[in-house]
């Protein structure tokens, strides 16, 4: 876990799940929110269990990500696949026919098959869980699962995704307060998804309400009182553009805000919304995405 001051601003970057959930488990007050918080507000019933879905994985949502997957999917298709080669040859399996008639030796056709290649290029995306209590759980699944399909449909149309998680958290109602911000990459450029392991810090109210307020409670008694830990554990401060998230993840393409409103327009129509996230990166058309 690396910790990073910025005035009074605190970012906690972590190397990976198990490193996050370690370090939380660690130093959390037990006592706390993180702790004795009940199940319905904090979508475990325990820290223990918490600690354990974001290390070994949770695979809930996975319906849900395969539905609106295939139905990206119809409207992007798919351009995996193999292309054939031709090589002139004296064996071969076919004739060609303009060389056989000016004689030349190598008059066949020998042919084989290779992956298509073609030119790939990534996307980074910043995923923002610190989620007003207003939000209902089943919509933070259902993002990410929809965060899951964009990726797929992304990598289908021949692009690498990298996908970092993030709680972003004000000390005051204002855009000059004091940030604490927590950060663990979920996929790596080039590597394969791990759904299971993706989805809880993606999608599970705990990634927030358990693991990153246990990070909260690890802060001196100082900070911890500018953040209000053990009360309202701070307000959420939306990632955007040159926030301490983005700068720290090393700048996104894409910024999943935390606002409800914003959580509400993924949930209603999440096949719309992954289309929409395509054609702003133009990567498809207009047309397409309708």
């Amino acid at each position: 876990m690396f910790r990073i001051d910025i005035k009074k601003s605190v970012v906690l970057r972590a190397d990976g799940f198990t490193d996050m959930a370690d370090y939380s488990d660690k130093h959390r007050d037990h006592s706390l929110s993180s702790t004795t918080g009940t199940g319905e507000f904090t979508g475990t019933k325990t820290f223990d269990q918490a600690k354990k879905l974001m290390v070994s994985g949770w695979s809930k949502p996975l319906e849900t990500i395969e539905s609106i997957r295939d139905r990206v999917r119809e409207r992007v298709g798919l351009i995996d696949g193999n292309q054939f080669q031709f090589d002139h040859a004296t064996y071969g399996t076919r004739l060609d026919v303009s060389s056989y008639a000016i004689g030349s030796p190598l008059a066949l056709l020998n042919a084989y098959e290779e992956p298509e290649r073609r030119k790939t290029r990534f996307v980074r995306i910043l995923v923002d869980t610190s989620v007003s209590w207003m939000v209902d759980k089943r919509d933070i699944e259902t993002r990410g699962a929809a965060i899951v399909a964009l990726c797929d449909a992304l990598n289908t149309l021949g692009y690498s995704t990298e996908v970092w998680a993030t709680s972003s958290i004000a000390s005051a109602m204002s855009k000059e307060s004091d940030k604490f911000v927590a950060l663990v990459p979920v996929q790596g450029v080039g590597e394969p998804w791990d759904v299971r392991s993706a989805m809880f810090p993606l999608a599970h109210a705990s990634f927030l309400r358990r693991i990153v307020f246990g990070l909260m409670e690890s802060l001196a008694p100082e900070e911890r009182e500018r953040f209000r830990v053990g009360n309202a554990y701070g307000f959420p401060s939306a990632s955007s553009k040159g926030s301490l998230a983005d700068v720290h993840c090393g700048g996104a393409d894409i910024i999943c805000s935390s606002e409800p409103g914003e959580i509400k327009h993924v949930v209603a129509d999440p096949v719309k919304w992954v289309l929409s996230q395509c054609k702003n990166l133009g990567v498809i058309s207009q047309e397409e995405a309708e």
